[in-house]
């Protein structure tokens, strides 16, 4: 990818490197502050805003790509952080490290496949089609993820007043 922003070896090598890696951390903090002062939920959609649409539609110019992988890189930290703080919401305290084990090994399944699908992709259809593949991907998530937080939600709502689920969706 960093040929089509002409970026060479020692600015990707800066770039994707130490550089990321204390930005990723930056947004892992970020991620955990929002997480506490908003709500996990918001953390979480928040960092599914997906910055491969900066990268896809921007310019390609060697600023561009360095701004766009560290944006990415604290994006990333951030979502980590929020998936975390998720995570420890949703479980609540019995078998609390069973399942934050069992559900935080399902978070690498999009580690794992994202990079298979982002690189068929771009030798199918070149770096632009990946990116939007990728922000696509991330906004399908966040979608999904609403739509299940508001059935959640309404389902706990029908609860407390005493109502079926059925009866509290008419």
């Amino acid at each position: 990818m960093a040929l089509d922003w002409r970026a060479d070896a020692v600015t990707v090598a800066i770039v994707t490197g130490a550089l990321s890696g204390v930005l990723s951390g930056v947004g892992c903090v970020v991620g955990g502050w929002v997480a506490e002062r908003r709500g996990p939920w918001w953390a979480f959609h928040g960092a599914g805003v997906n910055l491969a649409v900066i990268l896809a539609v921007g310019p390609r110019t060697p600023l561009a790509f360095a701004s766009g992988v560290l944006c990415y890189a604290f994006g990333t930290g951030v979502s980590f952080a929020a998936y975390s703080a998720l995570l420890l919401h949703v479980i609540g305290r019995g078998a609390a490290s069973t399942k934050y084990a069992m559900l935080s090994s399902f978070g690498n399944v999009p580690v794992v496949c994202m990079p298979a699908l982002n690189g068929w992709t771009h030798d199918q259809y070149g770096t632009a089609a990946m990116l939007m593949i990728e922000a696509l991907a991330g906004g399908v998530s966040v979608i999904l993820f609403l739509a299940v937080l508001l059935t959640v939600t309404q389902r706990e709502a029908a609860s407390r007043r005493g109502l079926t689920p059925a009866a509290a969706a008419v």
